[in-house]
């Protein structure tokens, strides 16, 4: 399911417990203190990373 200003997160990449996928979406402006980042769920698509790491700079 790919949606314009849709970022894909993989199951269990936030705390959901019934494991389902989630999103962020790139037109809101949030800031996450990196402790809420509890876990490691993979690899990153390269894609994905192409389109979003200009988001960090």
């Amino acid at each position: 399911d790919e949606r314009a200003g849709v970022i894909p997160l993989p199951p269990g990449a936030v705390g959901d417990a019934r494991g389902r996928p989630s999103f962020l979406q790139t037109d809101e402006l949030r800031e996450v203190p990196v402790g809420d980042f509890r876990r490691r769920v993979g690899v990153v698509d390269p894609v994905l990373w192409d389109q979003v790491r200009h988001l960090a700079r």
